[in-house]
């Protein structure tokens, strides 16, 4: 068989031959309006092309009305059709009885991020949100293969482990020293799609479930509500958010996070995604931040979502659930 590079057409093919003259285009055109016009009588429609009355057949007049079927669900969040009820709560700013942010649900009950197994450990002493600790997150999906082995970041503040583990990929990201993280991968195991894990000395764990929230609940405001469109020099919403899971966290690892003040007595971490955030961790398991949408992290913009967060207090989920419009 010749291969496919040495194919050529062959000498005496005429390319104008292979088009169909102007004639045999009318006379096709003509058979084809002749055709159309049969078919239209056949059915039932008129030669003035009004509607075409369907013939009726034995089969058509038995077999009574169709079978209804429901449109499919429309998401109500990220891949998620229905909701997952969570006992979360809310944070609102100020002290009105009545926040005046609006009120927003985002629903990820049946996202591949919530159905990862995750694991959050720290330092027994000195360790809190984002700071001598690290996350373990087990399958990694296809957008986050990456090759297995010990990886710093360019400042080697932060590090991550990728290995294999039950048939996938595991990682475990933080600023622990390479010593204890791969004490930690060799003390990971999986069971039933969950991972656990007996720490190393001097190591906790704070959190073994969910790799994202199934559930984040937040409030939007404008800035000129809350007094900061001058210090902020955005016009665009506020936002305060209650999740948990370890998405967030592992984030915080991930943009290296630096500690910029506190609330309440907690260690309040500055996270520099696509928007700035101050978070803080009310208790394992349920971080609390304040943001808006700018990357800008100047020393005026993070005093000024500091003070929004220690001005902040925690909604129940009824006095949140009541704001949801």
């Amino acid at each position: 068989m010749a291969d496919i590079e040495d194919w050529e057409p062959p000498e005496d093919a005429d390319a104008d031959s292979a088009r169909p003259s102007a004639g045999r285009l009318l006379g096709i055109l003509g058979l084809a309006v002749v055709a159309l016009l049969a078919v239209n009588l056949l059915t039932g429609g008129g030669p003035t092309g009004g509607p075409a009355r369907p013939m009726p057949t034995a089969s058509a007049a038995s077999a009574g009305p169709a079978a209804y079927t429901p449109p499919p669900p429309l998401p109500i969040g990220v891949d998620s059709t229905h909701r997952c009820p969570q006992d979360l709560g809310g944070l609102a700013l100020g002290g009105d009885p009545r926040p005046s942010g609006v009120a927003l649900q985002r629903w990820q009950c049946q996202d591949e991020e919530v159905a990862r197994s995750a694991i959050v450990v720290r330092r027994a002493a000195g360790g809190w949100l984002g700071h001598l600790g690290a996350v373990v997150t087990w399958p990694l999906t296809g957008r986050e293969a990456a090759a297995t082995g010990l990886t710093p970041s360019p400042d080697r503040s932060r590090r991550q482990l990728v290995w294999p583990l039950a048939g996938g990929l595991a990682r475990i990201r933080g600023d622990l020293p390479e010593d204890d993280l791969i004490a930690i991968a060799r003390r990971v195991t999986e069971r039933d799609t969950e991972l656990s894990l007996v720490p190393p000395p001097g190591l906790v764990v704070v959190l073994r479930g969910r790799y994202a929230a199934q559930l984040v609940q937040e409030l939007r405001y404008s800035p000129q509500a809350v007094g900061v469109t001058t210090t902020l020099g955005y016009d665009g919403p506020v936002f305060t958010g209650l999740q948990g899971g370890a998405a967030l966290e592992d984030g915080l690892y991930a943009a290296r996070a630096r500690v910029v003040g506190d609330v309440g007595g907690l260690p309040a971490m500055l996270g520099p995604f696509a928007t700035a955030v101050v978070a803080w961790e009310v208790e394992p398991g349920r971080v609390a931040y304040v943001g808006y949408g700018s990357q800008r992290t100047s020393d005026g913009v993070v005093g000024a979502l500091l003070a929004l967060a220690r001005g902040s207090r925690l909604l129940t989920q009824p006095q949140f659930q009541a704001l949801v419009r």
